[in-house]
């Protein structure tokens, strides 16, 4: 999976999932309200908490700049991914609470600038995790993470 193709589909799944999983796990919306004082619904309300996360979001542009494997393309697909995960989560919120998405316009536009700002950062981190030199062991003590050998 060597393309930034991956950035937007992997956002856009991550975004639109976190979005319904905050829902189920919330009493006060219809979709969680069943859920309400069961094991599911406890469920749902730890997977919320881990999903919500700044480190959870950052992974994801991290994980698609891997996923690229050069800097340049992981660059783009770690702002790509996080763009298409912000606005999908907004999207769907739209659509599950029944809110018009215009409500959204502000957070939306904030989190968008964050994307743009550290999504190639982070990307790049993801693409030079495991490279050889002082650049790979940077990135590799960025996210404490070792790159299996391709």
């Amino acid at each position: 999976m060597k393309t930034i193709a991956a950035g937007p589909a992997g956002g856009a799944a991550f975004g639109a999932a976190t979005s319904v999983v905050n829902a189920l796990s919330s009493p006060y919306v219809e979709l969680g309200a069943p859920l309400a004082g069961s094991v599911w619904g406890d469920a749902a309300k730890v997977l919320s908490l881990l999903l919500d996360v700044g480190w959870a979001w950052a992974a994801l542009a991290v994980v698609m700049g891997y996923a690229a494997a050069t800097p340049a393309r992981g660059a783009a697909a770690g702002a790509l991914a996080l763009l298409a995960a912000t606005t999908t989560y907004y999207l769907t919120d739209s659509l599950i609470l029944g809110d018009p998405l215009a409500s959204y316009a502000g957070d939306l536009g904030l989190w968008s600038m964050a994307s743009v700002l550290f999504g190639p950062v982070l990307g790049v981190a993801g693409a030079t995790v495991g490279s050889p030199g002082v650049t790979g062991l940077l990135a590799g003590l960025t996210v404490r993470w070792v790159r299996p050998p391709r």
